[in-house]
């Protein structure tokens, strides 16, 4: 997850394949910032790289997550832009 400029909305919502969801990060939900997230399927017991911001444990094989980065009106779409290609 890319480091979003204060005052951009911005949200990453982890989700496994039963629907549960593992963690929203965002500055609404947790003092986490962008950064590196491990998402670990069951039974995964090794050491978290030192680069990981956080880690989350799925109860499933699989995981998707949904990024959202809040944009105001059409004039800031250039904006965001970057942000998406990070």
């Amino acid at each position: 997850m890319p480091t979003v400029p204060t005052g951009r909305y911005w949200s990453l919502h982890l989700v496994d394949l039963y629907t549960h969801n593992l963690a929203i990060v965002s500055p609404r939900t947790t003092p986490l910032k962008g950064g590196r997230y491990l998402v670990s399927r069951p039974g995964w017991s090794g050491a978290t790289p030192q680069a990981i911001s956080g880690a989350f444990k799925s109860e499933g094989n699989f995981a998707f997550a949904i990024v959202r980065l809040g944009v105001d009106g059409l004039a800031d779409v250039a904006a965001v832009k970057p942000l998406q290609n990070l």
